[in-house]
């Protein structure tokens, strides 16, 4: 079994509230709990009950497994968003690190093959 990454989850969370447009006012009413315990969740404090994961996930309209371990196109997303804040120098080194990768990757195919 995988470890579950609660900063993942809570950004996951987040982002099903906001995507609904609801306040943590509005999603606590839905979920039954404490704005002060969704705002646990959504910095990775503490992971909601089972119960409430459930509830998170049917609302949202995907699986528990997704919304633990995330799924590719909203990993993605999530990449996406949290490179967007990075500053010019910091997107320069991670472009210059994925080159080098890239490179090395295919390197390695072209020695195995």
């Amino acid at each position: 079994m995988k470890n579950i990454d609660k900063k993942a989850v809570g950004r996951r969370i987040k982002n099903i509230r906001l995507s609904k447009g609801l306040t943590l006012d509005d999603f606590g009413e839905i979920l039954k709990a404490d704005t002060s315990n969704i705002c646990r969740w959504e910095n990775g404090k503490m992971l909601p009950s089972k119960n409430r994961i459930y509830k998170i996930s049917k609302f949202a309209g995907i699986t528990v497994n997704q919304l633990l371990y995330g799924g590719s196109e909203q990993d993605i997303e999530e990449l996406y968003e949290r490179l967007i804040r990075l500053s010019n120098d910091e997107i320069l080194n991670i472009m210059e690190r994925v080159t080098e990768y890239v490179k090395e990757r295919r390197n390695d195919d072209r020695h195995y093959k």
